[in-house]
């Protein structure tokens, strides 16, 4: 992995609009647990191409794992308005809203949107239990 890395930082030094490397090099830093470097990344192939869902959708995990939650749900809005149809930003939206912000009111309804795919891809109904199980649990919580 550490030559793939260096290939690829010696393609982005000798072209730095080589959306390719930089998306890899972003990718290949968040699989080894190194969100700050991917971000950094990530941000550079953003430059390239801003409205790229895929590459927002992994950059917002990226700022997720920081603690950036802000910026991870603006990058999932993002790739879900430029792309309807990429349930995978809308899917990690609903994961930050609920888990992160606990804004429960805006996590249901980007599940509606995700219940609403067809074909609905398996792991929406583990997130639908999931987000049930913790409502349920803010409920008890709270005493209501």
């Amino acid at each position: 992995m550490v030559a793939q890395i260096n290939e690829l930082k010696g393609r982005l030094q000798q072209n730095p609009q080589d959306f390719e490397a930089a998306a890899t090099l972003g990718s290949l830093f968040y699989q080894v647990g190194q969100a700050q470097q991917a971000v950094e990344f990530y941000d550079i192939a953003l430059g390239i191409r801003p409205e790229d869902p895929d590459l927002l959708t992994d950059a917002g995990m990226a700022r997720r794992q920081l603690g950036d939650v802000k910026v991870a749900i603006d990058h999932f809005r993002k790739a879900h308005e430029t792309n309807p149809e990429h349930w995978q930003s809308l899917f990690n939206m609903v994961i930050v809203l609920a888990f992160d912000l606990r804004e429960i009111d805006a996590a249901e309804a980007g599940m509606s949107k995700l219940e609403s795919l067809d074909p609905l891809p398996g792991d929406v109904r583990d997130l639908r239990a999931a987000l049930d199980r913790f409502k349920a649990e803010q409920s008890a919580a709270s005493g209501g």
